[in-house]
C-alpha cells in the first residue's frame, strides 16, 4: 500500500522507534504536512533522524557529481 507521509496515524499504522531519511525531504511539497505525519506515528522517546544536502557545497550527493552553481546557462 503507497499512501503519503501526511497519512499516517498511529491508529492504523503502528508506531515506529525511529524514522530515518537520507536526501527525501527536500524533494516533499508539502514538508510540515510530512513531518507532522512522522511525528503522529514517533513512538514516546522515539528518534527521527534526517538528512538533506547542503545546497552551499558545490557537490550534488543523487549523481555524485561536482556542482559549478556560478557556471553561466
Amino acid at each position: 500500500m503507497d499512501i503519503s507521509a501526511c497519512q499516517l496515524h498511529k491508529e492504523i499504522h503502528g508506531q515506529f522507534d525511529l524514522i530515518f531519511s537520507i536526501n527525501v525531504l527536500e524533494h516533499t511539497e508539502e514538508l510540515e504536512s510530512v513531518v507532522k505525519g512522522m511525528t503522529n506515528v514517533l513512538a514516546d522517546n522515539g528518534k527521527m533522524v534526517h538528512t538533506c544536502p547542503n545546497y552551499n557545497v558545490p557537490y550534488e550527493p543523487h549523481f555524485g557529481i561536482t556542482l559549478v552553481p556560478f557556471f553561466p546557462r
